[in-house]
């Protein structure tokens, strides 16, 4: 599923900070640009699908549960 999301860390670590569909946080005139454009510009959606797709080999359940039980190791000690 493509998708347009804001410039933030979170966001920028998983699309990367050349993704084509970033916009300023708070900037809703180029939020509503970038969903036109997805929206009316076929070649523009498809390549936004296709970095998605590109990006969502590096995530899974199990990795995500794995970074979760490794910090709260981390920060409690190994769980018992």
């Amino acid at each position: 599923t493509p998708v347009v999301c804001s410039k933030i860390p979170g966001n920028l670590s998983v699309v990367g900070a050349d993704y084509p569909g970033l916009f300023d946080c708070g900037d809703y005139t180029s939020l509503a640009k970038l969903l036109m454009r997805a929206e009316r510009d076929q070649g523009f959606y498809s390549e936004l699908s296709e970095r998605c797709w590109q990006a969502s080999g590096n995530f899974s359940l199990e990795k995500e549960r794995e970074a979760w039980l490794a910090l709260a190791a981390r920060l409690l000690g190994p769980l018992q």
